[in-house]
């Protein structure tokens, strides 16, 4: 069997109202799987050099088996579908900080619900995403 590479419509959804005022700004990524190349040195640099006053930082997804340990960023555990919606009807910008990723299900997720994307140059994110968010250069393991 052939397995979908879309999002579930009836699942994956702008939420109905921001209701977004007066907080923080909230960051949100995820990842289906626990690779190197998602991101998770961009993320660890974000965890010790966002300004925490004014965004809170969340992801929810597998992680690496070692080095992975944020201070600041809160990680919550993958769930199902409708975890992941609803997770992704709480943030205001999407991060997507993988590396040579082709048709990133993540990406599509977060557009489906309406969240503008931050994306890390070198894959096809810059592709998938066009207007509706931003690429941030990959300037080496230091970021």
């Amino acid at each position: 069997n052939a397995q979908s590479n879309t999002t579930k419509a009836l699942i994956i959804m702008p939420p109905k109202t921001n209701h977004h005022h007066h907080r923080r700004i909230r960051i949100v990524a995820s990842s289906h799987s626990n690779n190197e190349r998602k991101g998770f040195d961009t993320m660890l640099w974000l965890d010790q050099h966002l300004n925490f006053t004014k965004y809170e930082f969340v992801y929810m997804g597998g992680i690496p088996a070692k080095g992975f340990k944020p201070q600041n960023l809160q990680r919550l555990i993958s769930g199902t579908s409708e975890d992941l919606a609803k997770f992704l009807r709480t943030g205001d910008i999407y991060l997507a900080p993988s590396r040579a990723e082709p048709a990133s299900n993540a990406v599509m997720e977060a557009l489906a619900s309406g969240l503008p994307v931050v994306y890390q140059d070198g894959s096809s994110h810059g592709d998938l995403v066009g207007g509706a968010g931003v690429g941030f250069p990959i300037t080496g393991p230091e970021l």
